[in-house]
């Protein structure tokens, strides 16, 4: 209970049969589809979709903690990742029609940009080859030269089995239209500190800059894309928003804007790095963390003087505000609140978006997991089970019920013994699953 993300360990995934589904949309851009009677997190508590509505607070990850050892971190360089940062951002890879022939472009005016990408692309045999002014072809420093001598040479485009070809592969990148760019799974798998080459060679593509505003942003037409930029920052603690715009340079398409939440300017600076000269290397002073609250009414003080201001109620006061309240007046559960992983949100809109096939999945430990950057509750495959086991004849006795007692009525009786942990709900499943 001190509001901070652990790991777990998924236990049963289960359909839950043919449901209503709602879309739930956040302030900060943040989209999650769930039932009507799934559990968002509160400030007062885990409260179904169906209760909540439009302007309230809901608790979602600041930070979405990433293991150094994870699979794949030691299969990515630095080198892959600036490389996939800047064609996913400023790159076009297309097919020739009626065969497997590649044709990558890439289209950058900033000389220093182009030059780190060809010196990373000789790494694997490739080269920039220019075109125009601002446009160049990714082609293989030796156009004779196959990957495997053992490879059979087909088709007469040069790079039908070369050097192009397998790199496109081993990377997981896909050939799509701009609106349909995503990142390769390979980036989700790589260690922070490659995750920051690649997100800096992303924004030196696509990134964006308002000296005025002191802003910090990126820009796409992939919704995809757009959402996965928002969650890789997620794992160094840089909060972001997105807005959708429904025209992008005057053309009928939408686009899709990420800014970066002014307080975590620095952040991003230390973090990830400068991807425009303008941006300057320390922020002259630090922006208020004025979006940054807890939506929990508190007594306005001052720290020299001992009397509250009864006069003066903070409805929403920031993090700041809640953690010296709660020192100053010792108490312990609101110093954990103000110091914790979870961000508070308002919910933006809540969309009934049709029927469709829903699931229920358990965890191990922590009775919730994170799903598109959300918290949500754990699900209810042990009420699945029970129903499935009443309906057999069976009497079901709940001792571990992290539901409203109204969620398992009619299912049995729950009797209040001594093995009332966070565990036992697998003793449960246990038992459901054994009389089945």
């Amino acid at each position: 209970e001190d509001y901070k993300i652990a790991r777990d360990r998924l236990v049963a995934i289960e359909k839950n049969g043919v449901k209503p589904v709602y879309s739930v949309v956040f302030a900060d851009g943040r989209k999650v589809n769930l039932t009507g009677n799934h559990p968002l997190y509160t400030i007062y508590g885990w409260k179904n979709v169906r209760d909540l509505w439009p302007g309230v607070y809901v608790g979602l990850p600041r930070i979405i903690p990433h293991s150094d050892d994870a699979t794949g971190a030691d299969e990515l360089n630095n080198a892959v990742a600036r490389i996939l940062g800047y064609l996913l951002s400023e790159g076009s890879l297309q097919k020739h029609k009626n065969s497997e022939v590649l044709n990558f472009t890439f289209t950058n005016s900033n000389l220093d940009n182009v030059k780190e990408l060809n010196e990373d692309l000789h790494q694997f045999n490739l080269k920039l080859s220019k075109v125009s002014a601002i446009e160049y072809k990714i082609t293989q420093t030796d156009s004779k030269l196959l990957f495997t001598k053992n490879m059979p040479r087909k088709g007469r485009g040069l790079n039908k089995y070369g050097y192009l070809r397998h790199f496109v592969i081993q990377t997981g990148l896909k050939v799509a239209k701009s609106s349909k760019k995503e990142i390769p799974s390979s980036i989700f798998e790589a260690e922070n500190r490659t995750v920051a080459q690649f997100l800096l060679a992303l924004f030196k593509g696509d990134g964006v800059f308002c000296a005025e505003k002191q802003t910090l942003g990126y820009c796409s037409i992939s919704e995809t894309l757009i959402r996965q930029v928002q969650h890789l920052l997620l794992r160094f603690e840089i909060k972001s928003s997105i807005i959708i715009r429904d025209s992008y340079q005057r053309r009928n398409y939408r686009s899709f804007e990420l800014t970066i939440t002014k307080q975590d300017n620095p952040v991003f600076v230390e973090k990830i790095g400068i991807y425009n000269k303008k941006i300057p290397a320390h922020f002259s002073a630090p922006f208020k963390s004025i979006n940054d609250v807890i939506p929990l009414p508190i007594s306005k003080y001052r720290s020299n003087c001992e009397k509250l201001h009864r006069d003066a109620i903070l409805q929403t006061p920031t993090r700041l505000q809640t953690e010296q309240f709660a020192k100053h007046f010792q108490i312990p559960w609101l110093q954990k609140l103000s110091c914790s992983d979870i961000v508070w949100v308002r919910v933006r809109r809540i969309t009934r978006i049709g029927d469709a096939e829903t699931y229920d999945v358990q965890t191990e430990k922590t009775g919730n997991l994170i799903v598109n950057d959300v918290f949500v509750h754990n699900t209810t495959v042990t009420k699945t089970l029970a129903r499935q086991a009443v309906g057999l004849g069976y009497k079901i006795l709940i001792f571990d019920c992290k539901q409203n007692a109204v969620e398992f009525e009619g299912f049995g009786e729950e009797i209040p013994i001594c093995l009332r942990e966070t565990t036992d709900s697998l003793t449960l499943l246990g038992l459901c699953e054994s009389i089945m």
